[in-house]
């Protein structure tokens, strides 16, 4: 469909429907957080323009902390996990540093941890042995794992 034609009011064309998005992905989650950004580093113009034309007063403080949030401890992790080995390890760390973040910000922190709480489900005894193969747990660690898995009795 010509969307230079739908805009300007051709009417040769079926009509178009606009559904809402399917379920929230990395790149719309890392496309928000672009704009969030953009929208903190334009503060000043931003406050410029007419009230309410961009964001109401009460939703930049939130904005700014959503970034904090993101640039201090998510994008770190975010970036970091390349491997299925790893991401055990990985989300581990993250929890600390969540922990961590609530002397920064309790109400974005607290928030983090509830929502960072439920994809906690593949963290079973049965994952244990994927820090054997982990690139990015301590050598004395990955012995800790070893010999404990070697204690186990069948």
């Amino acid at each position: 469909m010509n969307y230079v034609l739908f805009f300007l009011g051709d009417s040769q064309e079926k009509p178009v429907t606009f559904r809402r998005p399917g379920a929230l992905r990395k790149a719309r989650w890392i496309a928000k957080l672009l704009y969030c950004i953009k929208i903190c580093l334009l503060e000043q113009q931003i406050a410029q323009l007419p009230r309410g034309l961009i964001t109401a007063r009460q939703q930049v403080p939130k904005i700014r902390g959503f970034v904090n949030f993101a640039m201090l401890v998510y994008s770190q992790w975010w970036m970091l996990c390349s491997s299925a080995t790893d991401v055990p390890s990985n989300d581990f760390c993250m929890f600390h540093s969540l922990l961590k973040y609530e002397v920064v910000n309790h109400t974005v922190a607290t928030s983090a941890l509830k929502a960072f709480k439920h994809p906690l489900w593949y963290l079973t005894p049965e994952m244990v042995p994927l820090a054997l193969f982990s690139s990015v747990v301590p050598a004395t660690e990955v012995r800790a794992v070893a010999d404990a898995l070697l204690r186990v009795k069948p």
